[in-house]
């Protein structure tokens, strides 16, 4: 199939076969989503098109342009991340959006009274397409490029998230190199080290990671992303950076069932 009539068969899915599945599984509209943003969603893809974050030359959309459907503001555990902010974060609090794509997770929270919030992704483009929307949305959110693997940050933050990104990079995903190193507890150790530090005490950090226990004896193997993390691996790590896993959250039905949302809690100085 040519590049037009695959865009044709993505549009045909999103528009008319989509919803009917999303209504199947007892599923919100993803129009009806809280966490929209006030920017059209024509706006944002003409934003991403303009950005090389479109269609490809054989006509498959981009991460982003797909995410517009639902991975981000209709995500369940995206949903959550966003409550759990506006429940447990107060409004004068400052909050860093890791991996932040094209802003859809910050500009609700900005909408939602938090004016001190910041962004960072890894590759230039994403990052343009983000102050674009954030300029048609009319927020003043700062977002800036920065490998998130090798941050160098220079305050501290009420809350910092890592989603949607963390497990995907390690497997070269977003032009990353691919993490080659096996032990897993140490990757996520040296990964939380930095953010640790940017944490204000009392701070919580929420990251998305890949759960070991379901993938590692899977049956037939499961190949993608090879660095999963058992909930022991992940509080033995957190711990070396003075943080506690507060909370776990799974979505076994959703889009991401293979994933564990961990908020880690700053509450004590780093191991010696």
């Amino acid at each position: 199939m040519n590049r037009l009539g695959n865009i044709a068969l993505y549009e045909l899915k999103r528009r008319l076969l989509r919803p009917v599945y999303r209504r199947l599984m007892g599923k919100p509209s993803l129009s009806r989503s809280k966490y929209n943003t006030a920017v059209p969603d024509r706006a944002i893809k003409a934003i991403l098109t303009a950005n090389g974050l479109g269609f490809n030359e054989a006509g498959r959309p981009s991460w982003w342009y797909e995410a517009l459907d639902g991975r981000n503001a209709a995500d369940d555990l995206t949903h959550f991340e966003l409550d759990y902010i506006t429940e447990h974060v107060a409004r004068t609090g400052s909050v860093l959006v890791t991996g932040c794509g094209v802003g859809l997770s910050t500009i609700p929270l900005f909408e939602r009274g938090y004016h001190d919030i910041e962004g960072f992704d890894y590759l230039p483009n994403v990052v343009a397409a983000a102050q674009a929307v954030a300029k048609a949305a009319n927020v003043p959110i700062k977002y800036w490029q920065m490998d998130g693997f090798r941050p160098k940050l220079t305050r501290q933050y009420d809350c910092i998230t890592a989603m949607h990104w963390v497990y995907s990079a390690w497997m070269g995903n977003y032009t990353n190199p691919v993490e080659s190193r096996v032990d897993r507890e140490l990757i996520l150790r040296e990964f939380l080290e930095p953010y640790a530090e940017a944490l204000r005490p009392g701070g919580s950090m929420l990251v998305e990671l890949v759960d070991a226990n379901m993938l590692d004896n899977a049956f037939p193997p499961y190949r993608a992303y090879p660095i999963r993390h058992t909930p022991e691996q992940v509080a033995t790590a957190a711990q070396a950076n003075g943080l506690n896993v507060a909370l776990t959250v799974t979505n076994p039905f959703g889009q991401r069932s293979i994933v564990v949302l961990y908020v880690l809690s700053k509450t004590s100085a780093p191991e010696a």
